[in-house]
């Protein structure tokens, strides 16, 4: 019976250790998706302080930015 509660041990463990992965990676996106979020919001801002954009246009510079710049990554 010790080897079944090693196996046990070995699987709570595990379990944990992905639990703990899941949680590290969904937190890093989260960073990720603000840090975006709040560098289309300065672009946002300059745009239409420059006075030569329009809303409509802004957003269309924003979605061409986040598309170059996911092809880098």
């Amino acid at each position: 019976m010790k080897s079944a509660r090693y196996i046990g041990n070995k699987r709570d463990a595990i379990a944990k250790s992905i639990e703990a992965t899941k949680k590290q990676q969904a937190q890093e996106n989260e960073e990720k998706e603000n840090s975006h979020h709040s560098d289309a919001l300065y672009i946002w801002d300059y745009l239409l302080h420059q006075k030569k954009h329009s809303p409509q246009e802004a957003i269309k510079i924003i979605n061409l930015a986040k598309v170059a710049f996911e092809h880098q990554i």
